[in-house]
């Protein structure tokens, strides 16, 4: 029995590095939820964004909400972290989330407002047309199964038009 479940824990490491070594290079642009039924009730999703100043791919990374930056952050670097500035009238917003449930939208927010919900695989456009030069609060909003709410670490982004 214990050598079964050693044998058990290497395949799902092995497999867990095949993943993220197939993954590393791939936009943030996808829903990375992982579904997983044994969910304790009332977690909240993990949520990150990464904001892109212009849609055009690749597009300069504006700023992030969390260090790592969706993983997009080269070792020995530093990219905008907590802030950021955007030119462009529409910028993309990818996200992940961890936890939350894939059949549910994820929405975004500006200044406490929700502008945008996407579902898996498309990131959010963000278009600052209508929003007036300066910083805004941008964060991203997703459900677990259970319907507890998770929110991204606050983002400002400073609107340069």
């Amino acid at each position: 029995m214990t050598v079964r479940r050693y044998v058990s824990a290497i395949l799902g490491a092995a497999m867990f590095l095949a993943a993220g070594s197939a993954l590393a290079g791939s936009y943030a642009a996808a829903d990375n939820a992982f579904p997983d039924s044994t969910t304790t009730t009332g977690i909240a999703p993990n949520v990150e964004i990464i904001v892109y100043d212009g849609t055009s791919q690749p597009a300069v990374i504006a700023g992030c909400s969390a260090a790592d930056c969706l993983g997009y952050a080269p070792a020995g670097t530093t990219l905008p972290y907590g802030t950021g500035t955007v030119t462009n009238p529409k910028n993309y917003v990818g996200w992940a989330v961890g936890g939350g449930d894939p059949s549910i939208a994820v929405y975004l927010y500006v200044d406490g407002k929700s502008v945008a919900a996407v579902k898996s695989l498309k990131m959010f456009t963000w278009s600052v047309h209508n929003i007036p030069a300066g910083p805004h609060n941008v964060q991203a909003l997703a459900y677990a199964s259970d319907g507890t709410a998770g929110w991204s670490a606050p983002l400002t982004i400073n609107v340069v038009k």
